[in-house]
C-alpha cells in the first residue's frame, strides 16, 4: 500500500471539537469504562481519568486496585470509582452496543505490566468482550504485545475498535512480537522537517505495519506523532509536541484524553489527531507560563481549557 503522508493542520481543529448539544446528557456525551491503577502506579489513572473529564466525556467510571481507590477518588470528587473485581465486561453495559449511549473502554494506565492474573483478566476481557472502542496504553501493552494479544486485536469487529498509543519503546515490543521491522529511527528519533524525507517515510510506514499487524489505530509518540489506521493509507503526522512533553505521565494524560474522545462517539483516527494536537499545544501554552523545565502532566490538563478556547476564539 502506498501510504499518503499528512501533516496535522492546526487551523482545522477547531472544526472537530465535539461541543455538546442541547439536550446532551452525561450518557449521550459518553461514557469512558477506565482500568488501570495497580497499587505501584495509581497517579497513572488519576491522571487518565481526570484528562478524559476534563476532554468532554460524560461520565467516567474507574476500575482500580483496592489500595489505589481513595487515590483516585481524591484526585476527582466526579469520578465513580470501583475495585478491578467488580468489573464484569460479559454483564455490564459495554458488551451490547447502543446508538443513543456511545462508550468507549481504556486499558492500561497504571498497569504494573508484571503478568499478574487481575491484570490479565481485565485486559483479555476487555478486549474480548467489550463492544466499543478499546484504547491500549501503558502497562497493556506488554500484556498485547503476544500472539495471544495480537490474536484478540484481530479478532475485534471494525465497530469495536482497538486503538494502541506507544512510545518508541512499547512500538519495539508490539513490533518484535508481530515480526515487524524496526526502522533504525526508532533508535534515535528526531524531529521531522520534510515528510518526503527518508526518515519520516520510514517511521510512518512503522507505524502503519504496526497497526496493519494490530488491526488497529496507532499513536506511535516520538518528538512527532504518527497516526495510522490500519484500513487507511493515510498517516497523519502530528508535529506540535516539544520537550515539555518528555515527563513521566504525560502519555497517562493523552490517553484518557484520547479515550475521552472515542467515548463521544469520534472515529479512531480523528480522535488521535485531535487528542495528540490538543495535548502538545496545551504543553506547549503551559510551557509559556511555567517554562519548559516546570510542566508537568498534570498542568497539560489544567491548560487544556484555555488551549480550547483560543483554538474557538
Amino acid at each position: 500500500m502506498m501510504l499518503n503522508l499528512c501533516k496535522v493542520d492546526r487551523g482545522n481543529l477547531a472544526g472537530m471539537l465535539p461541543f455538546p448539544g442541547l439536550t446532551a446528557n452525561k450518557y449521550s456525551r459518553g461514557k469512558l469504562t477506565a482500568v488501570g491503577g495497580s497499587c505501584a502506579y495509581p497517579g497513572a489513572i488519576c491522571l487518565a481519568a481526570t484528562a478524559a473529564e476534563r476532554m468532554g466525556a460524560g461520565y467516567v467510571e474507574v476500575f482500580c486496585s483496592d489500595e489505589a481507590i481513595p487515590i483516585v477518588r481524591n484526585a476527582s470528587e466526579s469520578l465513580v470509582v470501583r475495585l478491578w473485581d467488580q468489573l464484569d465486561i460479559a454483564s455490564s453495559s459495554l458488551r451490547k452496543r447502543v446508538s443513543s449511549r456511545p462508550q468507549a473502554c481504556l486499558v492500561g494506565p497504571g498497569f504494573s505490566s508484571d503478568g499478574s492474573q487481575a491484570e490479565r483478566r481485565l485486559f483479555e476481557d476487555a478486549m474480548g468482550q467489550c463492544a466499543y472502542p478499546v484504547l491500549i496504553d501503558g502497562g497493556a501493552i506488554g500484556y498485547l504485545a503476544s500472539t495471544q494479544g495480537i490474536a484478540l486485536s484481530n479478532a475485534r469487529p471494525s465497530e469495536a475498535s482497538c486503538v494502541i498509543t506507544p512510545h518508541f519503546g512499547e512500538a519495539e515490543r508490539l513490533a518484535h512480537a508481530a515480526n515487524i521491522f524496526i526502522p533504525q529511527e526508532a533508535q534515535n528519533p528526531v524531529k521531522i522537517d520534510d515528510t518526503s524525507s527518508d526518515s519520516c517515510i520510514s517511521l510512518a510506514k512503522w507505524a502503519h505495519d504496526l497497526a496493519s499487524a494490530y488491526k488497529a489505530t496507532v499513536a506511535l509518540k516520538g518528538p512527532d506523532t504518527f497516526i495510522a489506521k490500519h484500513d487507511c493509507d493515510t498517516v497523519y503526522i502530528m508535529d506540535f509536541g516539544g520537550p515539555a512533553l518528555s515527563k513521566a505521565g504525560t502519555g497517562d494524560v493523552l490517553a484518557g484524553m484520547t479515550s475521552s474522545l472515542l467515548a463521544q462517539g469520534m472515529d479512531e483516527q480523528a480522535a488521535c489527531v485531535l487528542a495528540t494536537s490538543l495535548h502538545a499545544l496545551s504543553a506547549s501554552l503551559a510551557s509559556e507560563v511555567l517554562t519548559e523545565i516546570c510542566v508537568c502532566p498534570q498542568d497539560i490538563i489544567c491548560f487544556l481549557p484555555e488551549m480550547i478556547r483560543s483554538l474557538i476564539d
